[in-house]
C-alpha cells in the first residue's frame, strides 16, 4: 500500500530526522540528496516552512521521492541483501541500462515465481538510484481501472490525495506534464495485478513521455500478453521492451547466501546443502524465501551436510508441508 503523502515542511522534518540517525550533517545531507533535496539553504527553507517563491507541486515530489529512498535505504541496512547474488546484479544492471536511454525501447520486465526475489531485488535497486525510481504496487482490488493506476503513479511521484484530479484524463496529463518536465523511472510491483486496460495506459505513458517503466511480475502476465485480448499492449513486450530479466533460484546463488550468511562453512558443504535446499525448495513451490528460512535454520558455525535435513524439515514446517 502507499502511504497517504504528507506537507512539505513534514518531509523535511522526516528526512532530518533519518539523517541525524545516520549522523549525517544537514552538509552531507544536501551532497548526498542534492537532486532531489537542493542546497542546505532549500532544505533549511522547507524545514521552516519559509516557502514563498518556491513550487511547491514540485518540491514535495522531489521530496518525497527522497524520504522514500532514505526508507529504502534504512530497510536495507536493517535487512541486509545478499548483492553478490546473480538475481541482484541482474536486476540492477537492467535498471541502470534503461535510465536515461533515449529510444522507445524504455521498459524492462522482470518475471518469476511468488518469492523468486522480484521485490527485494527492486527495493535494492530503488534504494541506489536517489530518488530517480519511484514504486508502485498494483492490486487486484484495482479491478483493471485505469484511473487507479493512474492515481497510485501520481502519489508515488509526490502528489497528495486531495492534489489528484478525479478522472482518468486529468490524471493522465498530469503524470505526462511531470515526467516531461523531470523523468522518471515508474517501477510496478505485482504487475501481474493489471489487465489490458492499464497495461495500455503504460503503453500510452511510455509513448508520451521519456520515462522508464519496471515491470514486475510473474509469469502468467507474460503468457497474458500473447493473448487477443491483450494484443495492443504487446508493444511493452516488443518494440518498446528493452529487457526481460528471469529470477530463479539457483545452487550458485544459494552457495553464495549460504556462505554470505554462515562465512566459516566449507564451498564444498555449501555446494552440498544448496543442491538438496533448491531440491526442497522446488518441490515446496517456495522461491528464495524458502532458501533464506532454510539457511537461516542451519548451526551459525560449523556447518555439516547433515544440517540441511533439519533445515528443510523447520522451512516446511513453518509453511505446514510434510517432510518426506
Amino acid at each position: 500500500m502507499n502511504e497517504e503523502p504528507k506537507d512539505i515542511q513534514s518531509l523535511a522534518s522526516e528526512i532530518l530526522s533519518l539523517a541525524t540517525e545516520r549522523g549525517l550533517s544537514k552538509r552531507e545531507l544536501a551532497r548526498k540528496y542534492k537532486s532531489t533535496i537542493g542546497s542546505t539553504g532549500t532544505f533549511d527553507a522547507m524545514l521552516s516552512g519559509k516557502t514563498g517563491g518556491y513550487d511547491l507541486d514540485t518540491w514535495t515530489e522531489r521530496y518525497t521521492a527522497a524520504l522514500a529512498t532514505m526508507k529504502a535505504e534504512s530497510a536495507n541496512a536493517e535487512n541486509p541483501v545478499c548483492e553478490s547474488l546473480a538475481n541482484i546484479g541482474a536486476v540492477h544492471r537492467a535498471v541502470m541500462e534503461v535510465l536515461g536511454r533515449k529510444g522507445n525501447d524504455r521498459v524492462v520486465l522482470i518475471k518469476g515465481d511468488s518469492g523468486a526475489g522480484k521485490t527485494t531485488a527492486l527495493d535494492y535497486v530503488i534504494a541506489r538510484t536517489a530518488g530517480r525510481v519511484v514504486k508502485v504496487e498494483a492490486s487486484d482490488v484495482w479491478g483493471d481501472s485505469p484511473n487507479a493506476l493512474l492515481g497510485a503513479i501520481l502519489r508515488a511521484l509526490g502528489r497528495p490525495s486531495d492534489g489528484v484530479p478525479a478522472f482518468s484524463v486529468a490524471r493522465l496529463t498530469e503524470i505526462q506534464n511531470l515526467l516531461n518536465s523531470q523523468p522518471r523511472c515508474i517501477a510496478i510491483d505485482e504487475a501481474h495485478h493489471l489487465g489490458p486496460h492499464c497495461l495500455n495506459t503504460l503503453k500510452t505513458i511510455i509513448n508520451t513521455t521519456p520515462a522508464e517503466i519496471v515491470i514486475c511480475a510473474i509469469g502468467t502476465l507474460w503468457a497474458r500478453l500473447s493473448s487477443y485480448a491483450y494484443s495492443e499492449a504487446r508493444q511493452l513486450t516488443t518494440n518498446r521492451l528493452l529487457r526481460v530479466v528471469t529470477l530463479a533460484p539457483s545452487v550458485s546463488d544459494i552457495v553464495k547466501y549460504i556462505t554470505w550468511r554462515r562465512p566459516d562453512t566449507d564451498t564444498k558443504v555449501a555446494g552440498a546443502i544448496a543442491a538438496r535446499i533448491l531440491s526442497a525448495a522446488e518441490s515446496a513451490e517456495g522461491g528464495m524465501a524458502y532458501i533464506r528460512d532454510c539457511v537461516s535454520n542451519l548451526p551459525p558455525e560449523n556447518t555439516t551436510t547433515d544440517d540441511d535435513t533439519a533445515a528443510i524439515a523447520a522451512a516446511n514446517a513453518k509453511r505446514g508441508i510434510k517432510t518426506k
